[in-house]
């Protein structure tokens, strides 16, 4: 099946699923069978955006060559294209955002998706909205498919870019301190590195509500130690391959080393992701990759596992048995690699989705010496805590704690998994807090008299 689906943009913000599958089985161009085939999101500003996988790719053709006239839907002329250039928005979502970047000469789209003679799969459309209802999926495209595209340059381009779509889309969005995962395939990863290197440097901060906000970084197949011993011309020359792109060694050699993009970042990188505490699931190729053409043709792992892993402290990772090309495309919901994909994003989602509990203040680590537990208890009176309102965010537990003197105000302090103080935030105008609320990006401790207090969750954020 070649590449059959075609974004849908303009259309009223009225018009829903069936409204768009009957307009095109009006024009006789049929949509794929069977479910999610086609998706309707919210874009820049309140605009809706459609995902549309048809039966065909000649199908597709025949949908793009659609006359002005014949284009016309609730009185909007809608717009087909099949580039995906930019943020394409699968699914709605206020919890949290997903972001999929593809590599060198990759598709937003067809990247993430596989085909066969008679069906199709979209994982990041088809079934990631569903087990993650709270989440908005988000592809990225970008031009990326010639050769001199492997240079420090052009990747530094490309990863500015794509920070600062990012930083408009969110903007526009209204929640610029959403938590965000980020994933990337093959080359993708060294632009996604590239941008929180850049976007950590930049002295006016230009990027800190995106840096904050990424929770995770899932890289499928990316190569960050370089060819893992293979000459880098060869191991360029051999990426490129994997990709479809027809590239000799020796135009690559002619390419200053320098230049190359596979050097200096690593490094950068895992300075960045200390600092930023950010997770990471790394997943690497178990199936090799056929290169060249007879009688010259060979099989090998393109991106090796020594290549593929990071190597730092919060590093997951996982072998798939898939080529370099399929590492991230999956051939349905019950694929064991999707399974395994769609139960690490679980994790790391889990991780930094802010959750209400109880806990028994009794069974917890002794408050600072000017501070205790205490809330009010059912008949009004201030009590002891068998069941005390705690915030479990990354991998801290928050605690509002009262003062000893008992004055108007409390104190937050945040406990590590072993138990120890990680932070402390003093706040006034409430006391005595019996309950916490988290809407969105906001957090709220209420205590006596309902007084409550208000402020962004990144605030607690520790680092």
């Amino acid at each position: 099946m070649s590449r059959c689906t075609a974004r849908v943009t303009n259309l009223d913000p009225a018009t829903t699923e069936v409204d768009i599958a009957n307009f095109f089985k009006g024009k006789g161009l049929g949509v794929s069978p069977g479910q999610s085939r086609i998706s309707l999101a919210t874009g820049i500003e309140g605009s809706k955006i459609s995902t549309v996988t048809f039966e065909t790719g000649e199908t597709l053709a025949r949908a793009l060559k659609l006359p002005p006239q014949q284009r016309m839907l609730h009185d909007k002329c809608i717009t087909l294209e099949s580039g995906f250039e930019g943020f394409t928005p699968l699914s709605d979502g206020d919890g949290i955002d997903i972001v999929a970047l593809h590599g060198l000469n990759g598709h937003a789209f067809d990247t993430w998706q596989f085909h066969s003679p008679d069906d199709c799969f979209m994982w990041l459309r088809d079934s990631l909205p569903e087990h993650f209802p709270k989440a908005r999926v988000i592809t990225y495209g970008y031009n990326a498919n010639v050769i001199s595209d492997v240079s420090t340059g052009r990747i530094r381009t490309f990863a500015e870019t794509f920070f600062e779509r990012l930083k408009h889309e969110r903007d526009s969005e209204g929640h610029p301190n959403k938590p965000l995962v980020l994933m990337a395939h093959s080359l993708g990863g060294l632009v996604l590195k590239q941008a929180l290197i850049v976007g950590s440097n930049r002295a006016d901060q230009r990027y800190k509500d995106i840096l904050d906000s990424i929770s995770s970084v899932m890289f499928f197949g990316t190569p960050h130690q370089g060819g893992s011993g293979v000459r880098p011309a060869e191991f360029v020359a051999n990426l490129l391959h994997a990709v479809n792109l027809d590239a000799r060694s020796d135009l690559i050699r002619e390419l200053n080393p320098n230049s190359l993009f596979l050097f200096d970042l690593t490094g950068d990188f895992r300075q960045v992701i200390d600092s930023l505490r950010t997770e990471i699931y790394t997943f690497f190729e178990g199936k090799e990759t056929k290169i060249g053409k007879w009688p010259a043709r060979h099989k090998l792992l393109i991106v090796k596992e020594q290549s593929a892993i990071l190597g730092v402290a919060r590093e997951r990772k996982t072998s798939v048995n898939a080529t370099h090309s399929d590492l991230c495309k999956f051939t349905g919901p019950g694929d064991g690699a999707y399974v395994t994909a769609r139960q690490a994003l679980r994790e790391l989602i889990l991780e930094v989705t802010p959750t209400i509990t109880s806990r028994d203040a009794r069974d917890q680590p002794n408050p600072p010496p000017d501070l205790k537990y205490a809330i009010l208890s059912e008949d009004g009176k201030i009590g002891d805590e068998r069941e005390y309102p705690v915030l479990q965010w990354r991998s801290h537990t928050y605690w509002a704690l009262s003062h000893i003197d008992n004055r108007y105000g409390f104190a937050i302090i945040a406990y590590d998994a072993r138990g120890k103080v990680a932070g402390r935030w003093e706040k006034t105008g409430a006391r005595y807090i019996h309950s916490i609320k988290v809407e969105k990006e906001r957090v709220e401790f209420i205590g006596q008299g309902e007084n409550t207090i208000s402020f962004s969750l990144k605030d607690l954020r520790i680092t």
